[in-house]
Protein backbone atom coordinates (compact mmCIF):
# COMPACT_ATOMS: atom_id res chain seq x y z
CA UNK A 1 0.00 0.00 0.00
CA UNK A 2 1.59 3.07 -1.25
CA UNK A 3 2.20 5.19 2.34
CA UNK A 4 0.39 8.33 0.73
CA UNK A 5 -2.59 6.45 1.09
CA UNK A 6 -2.26 5.49 5.09
CA UNK A 7 -0.80 9.40 5.64
CA UNK A 8 -4.64 10.24 4.36
CA UNK A 9 -6.08 8.44 6.60
CA UNK A 10 -4.37 9.71 9.43
CA UNK A 11 -4.79 13.45 7.94
CA UNK A 12 -8.46 12.59 8.19
CA UNK A 13 -10.39 14.57 11.20
CA UNK A 14 -12.92 11.71 12.41
CA UNK A 15 -14.54 14.18 14.76
CA UNK A 16 -15.42 17.45 12.74
CA UNK A 17 -19.02 17.39 12.88
CA UNK A 18 -19.01 21.01 11.58
CA UNK A 19 -17.41 19.58 7.86
CA UNK A 20 -19.53 16.58 7.69
CA UNK A 21 -22.32 18.85 7.86
CA UNK A 22 -21.71 21.42 5.58
CA UNK A 23 -20.66 18.87 3.39
CA UNK A 24 -23.38 16.16 3.98
CA UNK A 25 -24.53 16.71 0.15
CA UNK A 26 -20.76 15.90 -1.41
CA UNK A 27 -20.77 13.42 0.75
CA UNK A 28 -23.60 11.58 0.15
CA UNK A 29 -23.07 11.85 -3.94
CA UNK A 30 -18.92 10.77 -3.29
CA UNK A 31 -20.87 7.53 -1.25
CA UNK A 32 -23.28 6.81 -4.19
CA UNK A 33 -20.22 6.91 -7.22
CA UNK A 34 -17.88 4.69 -4.57
CA UNK A 35 -20.71 2.38 -4.77
CA UNK A 36 -21.36 2.98 -8.83
CA UNK A 37 -18.15 1.79 -9.36
CA UNK A 38 -17.80 -1.14 -6.84
CA UNK A 39 -20.86 -2.38 -8.55
CA UNK A 40 -19.25 -2.34 -11.85
CA UNK A 41 -16.30 -4.10 -10.87
CA UNK A 42 -18.55 -6.68 -8.67
CA UNK A 43 -20.39 -7.23 -12.36
CA UNK A 44 -16.97 -7.27 -13.83
CA UNK A 45 -16.45 -10.35 -12.32
CA UNK A 46 -19.42 -11.88 -11.12
CA UNK A 47 -19.13 -11.16 -7.80
CA UNK A 48 -22.31 -11.56 -5.28
CA UNK A 49 -20.80 -8.80 -2.35
CA UNK A 50 -22.96 -7.34 0.38
CA UNK A 51 -21.66 -3.06 0.93
CA UNK A 52 -19.97 -2.53 3.27
CA UNK A 53 -18.50 -6.00 4.85
CA UNK A 54 -16.34 -7.07 1.85
CA UNK A 55 -13.21 -7.17 0.83
CA UNK A 56 -13.18 -6.49 -3.50
CA UNK A 57 -9.50 -7.39 -3.72
CA UNK A 58 -9.51 -10.17 -2.07
CA UNK A 59 -12.81 -11.76 -4.37
CA UNK A 60 -10.97 -11.17 -7.43
CA UNK A 61 -7.15 -12.42 -6.20
CA UNK A 62 -7.10 -13.26 -2.94
CA UNK A 63 -3.47 -14.27 -3.66
CA UNK A 64 -2.65 -10.84 -2.93
CA UNK A 65 -3.07 -8.60 0.39
CA UNK A 66 -1.85 -5.95 2.10
CA UNK A 67 1.10 -5.83 4.15
CA UNK A 68 0.03 -7.37 7.93
CA UNK A 69 2.13 -4.77 9.53
CA UNK A 70 0.47 -1.98 7.47
CA UNK A 71 -2.98 -3.65 8.48
CA UNK A 72 -2.33 -3.23 12.08
CA UNK A 73 -0.96 0.32 12.03
CA UNK A 74 -4.02 0.87 10.27
CA UNK A 75 -6.20 -1.22 12.49
CA UNK A 76 -4.86 0.59 15.65
CA UNK A 77 -5.57 4.28 14.04
CA UNK A 78 -9.12 3.40 13.04
CA UNK A 79 -9.66 1.88 16.72
CA UNK A 80 -8.29 4.93 18.17
CA UNK A 81 -10.05 7.67 15.96
CA UNK A 82 -12.98 5.58 15.06
CA UNK A 83 -14.96 2.96 16.42
CA UNK A 84 -16.96 2.39 13.98
CA UNK A 85 -16.62 -1.34 12.64
CA UNK A 86 -18.18 -0.58 9.15
CA UNK A 87 -16.09 2.35 8.38
CA UNK A 88 -13.24 -0.23 9.59
CA UNK A 89 -14.13 -2.86 7.05
CA UNK A 90 -13.72 -0.01 3.62
CA UNK A 91 -10.48 1.17 4.77
CA UNK A 92 -8.83 -2.29 5.46
CA UNK A 93 -10.46 -3.16 1.90
CA UNK A 94 -9.01 0.24 0.43
CA UNK A 95 -6.03 -1.38 1.95
CA UNK A 96 -5.82 -4.29 0.23
CA UNK A 97 -7.06 -3.00 -2.63
CA UNK A 98 -4.06 -0.73 -3.37
CA UNK A 99 -1.43 -3.57 -3.09
CA UNK A 100 -4.06 -5.56 -5.49
CA UNK A 101 -3.50 -3.20 -8.28
CA UNK A 102 0.53 -3.23 -7.32
CA UNK A 103 0.79 -6.83 -7.56
CA UNK A 104 -2.00 -8.62 -9.20
CA UNK A 105 -1.10 -10.53 -12.38
CA UNK A 106 -4.72 -10.52 -13.55
CA UNK A 107 -5.88 -8.56 -16.82
CA UNK A 108 -8.59 -5.56 -15.11
CA UNK A 109 -10.95 -4.02 -16.60
CA UNK A 110 -11.03 -0.04 -17.72
CA UNK A 111 -12.95 0.52 -14.75
CA UNK A 112 -12.37 3.57 -12.13
CA UNK A 113 -10.99 3.25 -8.37
CA UNK A 114 -13.67 1.86 -6.20
CA UNK A 115 -11.84 3.37 -2.88
CA UNK A 116 -11.09 6.77 -4.12
CA UNK A 117 -14.56 8.62 -3.99
CA UNK A 118 -15.21 6.81 -0.12
CA UNK A 119 -11.66 8.31 0.68
CA UNK A 120 -12.60 12.24 -0.51
CA UNK A 121 -15.28 11.44 1.47
CA UNK A 122 -13.98 10.61 4.75
CA UNK A 123 -11.68 13.39 3.88
CA UNK A 124 -14.62 15.71 3.91
CA UNK A 125 -16.17 15.28 6.92
CA UNK A 126 -15.16 11.41 8.68
CA UNK A 127 -17.61 8.59 9.27
CA UNK A 128 -20.94 7.56 8.33
CA UNK A 129 -23.45 5.21 10.39
CA UNK A 130 -25.33 2.64 9.60
CA UNK A 131 -29.48 1.87 9.94
CA UNK A 132 -31.47 -0.43 8.98
CA UNK A 133 -32.43 0.39 5.62
CA UNK A 134 -30.20 3.54 4.88
CA UNK A 135 -26.75 5.30 5.87
CA UNK A 136 -26.68 8.12 7.32
CA UNK A 137 -24.28 11.07 6.30
CA UNK A 138 -24.89 14.02 9.59
CA UNK A 139 -27.57 15.55 7.48
CA UNK A 140 -28.16 13.47 4.38
CA UNK A 141 -29.16 9.97 4.01
CA UNK A 142 -28.72 7.06 1.51
CA UNK A 143 -30.69 4.45 1.06
CA UNK A 144 -29.35 0.64 1.51
CA UNK A 145 -30.45 -0.57 -1.94
CA UNK A 146 -28.77 -4.11 -3.79
CA UNK A 147 -25.82 -3.30 -5.03
CA UNK A 148 -26.14 -4.49 -8.54
CA UNK A 149 -28.48 -1.24 -8.26
CA UNK A 150 -26.21 1.44 -8.33
CA UNK A 151 -24.22 -0.22 -11.32
CA UNK A 152 -24.53 2.78 -13.70
CA UNK A 153 -22.32 4.11 -16.57
CA UNK A 154 -22.96 7.45 -15.58
CA UNK A 155 -21.01 8.97 -12.89
CA UNK A 156 -23.04 10.59 -9.80
CA UNK A 157 -20.46 13.46 -9.33
CA UNK A 158 -16.33 14.40 -10.22
CA UNK A 159 -14.25 14.34 -7.57
CA UNK A 160 -12.48 17.77 -7.98
CA UNK A 161 -13.06 20.07 -5.05
CA UNK A 162 -14.66 22.69 -7.47
CA UNK A 163 -17.39 20.46 -8.10
CA UNK A 164 -17.77 18.82 -4.65
CA UNK A 165 -17.81 22.59 -3.39
CA UNK A 166 -20.60 23.68 -5.61
CA UNK A 167 -22.72 20.76 -4.60
CA UNK A 168 -22.59 21.87 -1.35
CA UNK A 169 -22.79 25.54 -1.94
CA UNK A 170 -26.34 24.49 -3.66
CA UNK A 171 -27.27 22.40 -1.09
CA UNK A 172 -26.74 25.08 1.56
CA UNK A 173 -28.69 27.41 -0.37
CA UNK A 174 -31.52 25.10 -0.77
CA UNK A 175 -31.39 24.38 3.12
CA UNK A 176 -31.41 28.34 3.85
CA UNK A 177 -34.34 29.16 1.77
CA UNK A 178 -31.97 30.91 -0.93
CA UNK A 179 -32.65 27.87 -3.69
CA UNK A 180 -31.40 28.69 -7.20
CA UNK A 181 -34.19 29.09 -9.65
CA UNK A 182 -33.39 26.18 -11.80
CA UNK A 183 -33.26 23.59 -8.56
CA UNK A 184 -35.53 21.07 -7.60
CA UNK A 185 -37.75 22.12 -4.30
CA UNK A 186 -36.84 20.35 -1.43
CA UNK A 187 -39.49 18.15 -0.02
CA UNK A 188 -41.15 19.07 3.42
CA UNK A 189 -40.48 16.03 5.15
CA UNK A 190 -37.05 15.76 4.06
CA UNK A 191 -36.46 19.66 5.51
CA UNK A 192 -38.10 18.36 8.55
CA UNK A 193 -35.96 15.43 8.91
CA UNK A 194 -32.95 18.10 8.36
CA UNK A 195 -34.11 20.26 11.23
CA UNK A 196 -35.07 17.94 13.93
CA UNK A 197 -32.09 15.91 13.39
CA UNK A 198 -30.21 19.10 14.13
CA UNK A 199 -32.10 19.66 16.97
CA UNK A 200 -31.82 16.29 18.45
CA UNK A 201 -27.95 16.99 17.71
CA UNK A 202 -27.30 19.81 19.74
CA UNK A 203 -29.89 19.11 22.24
CA UNK A 204 -27.91 15.96 22.92
CA UNK A 205 -24.61 17.77 23.48
CA UNK A 206 -25.35 20.15 25.71
CA UNK A 207 -27.06 17.75 27.98
CA UNK A 208 -23.88 15.95 28.15
CA UNK A 209 -21.49 18.95 27.41
CA UNK A 210 -19.69 17.18 24.32
CA UNK A 211 -19.02 18.59 20.99
CA UNK A 212 -20.29 15.76 19.36
CA UNK A 213 -22.22 12.29 20.58
CA UNK A 214 -18.87 10.15 19.56
CA UNK A 215 -17.26 11.77 22.34
CA UNK A 216 -19.99 9.89 25.29
CA UNK A 217 -19.66 6.42 26.45
CA UNK A 218 -21.68 3.76 24.57
CA UNK A 219 -24.77 3.74 26.53
CA UNK A 220 -24.94 7.77 25.63
CA UNK A 221 -23.94 6.73 21.95
CA UNK A 222 -26.75 4.11 21.98
CA UNK A 223 -29.52 6.76 23.62
CA UNK A 224 -28.29 9.55 20.35
CA UNK A 225 -28.46 6.72 17.98
CA UNK A 226 -32.15 5.79 19.38
CA UNK A 227 -33.43 9.58 19.08
CA UNK A 228 -32.28 9.63 15.29
CA UNK A 229 -34.31 6.15 14.84
CA UNK A 230 -37.05 7.94 16.54
CA UNK A 231 -37.11 10.93 14.06
CA UNK A 232 -36.64 8.95 11.06
CA UNK A 233 -39.28 6.51 11.85
CA UNK A 234 -42.11 9.44 12.58
CA UNK A 235 -40.77 10.99 9.21
CA UNK A 236 -41.09 7.18 7.07
CA UNK A 237 -44.98 7.21 8.78
CA UNK A 238 -45.29 10.70 7.70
Amino acid sequence: MPTSLMERIRNINWDDGEASYDHAASRAALLREHLRRTALWARAFNLDIAWPYFDLAGLIDPAVRADDKILAELRDCLGEEVGWPQVEATLIAAAHWHAFLDRTQIELPDLEDPYEPLLVMYERGGAFTMESDFIELNGETVPIRPLPDHASPQPVVALEPAALNALDEESTAVTEGTRPPHAEPVHPLVAKRHRMSSDWFYEFCAKYGVDDPDETNPERAAEYKAGLDAIYTQIRRE
